[in-house]
């Protein structure tokens, strides 16, 4: 039986594909999705999520599973700490992207929030004005 030409010059076995080798390389330099989740601290699902809103950018495996790059983790951190300052995922995403400077995101932040302060200073002035009368 005479040899096919493209089996001499492919450089992987018959069962393998390039796909898989690619794979096998992206496992030992990313992290899964449930790594990353033990490392942050966060939930898988808020993860997941996160990719969903286009916070995260995972890479995806053969098989279709999540996987992160090192950077991940520090991003991760970030949007954690800019939604435990209230800042929303668009807002986020945005600073994220590099389409918004962080210091102008939190200023408005910060002026959304006196904003809201005065508000209720006032409805906390009319409510006692209210009782009195």
């Amino acid at each position: 039986m005479p040899l096919l030409p493209w089996r001499n010059r492919c450089p992987y076995r018959r069962n393998s594909s390039r796909l898989e080798v690619q794979v096998s390389v992206t496992r030992i330099t990313s992290l899964g999705i449930g790594e990353l989740s033990r490392r942050t601290g966060v939930p898988v699902r808020t993860i997941r999520f996160y990719c969903d809103e286009g916070l995260l950018a995972p890479l995806r495996s053969g098989g279709g599973h999540r996987r992160f790059d090192p950077l991940a983790e520090e991003r991760l951190r970030t949007v954690r700490r800019l939604r435990a300052l209230g800042m929303g995922l668009v807002a986020i995403r945005s600073v994220l992207d590099g389409e918004d400077d962080l210091g102008e995101a939190i200023a408005r932040e910060r002026a959304a929030v006196d904003a809201e302060l005065s508000a209720l200073a006032w409805r906390s002035a009319a409510l006692r004005a209210a009782g009195q009368g």
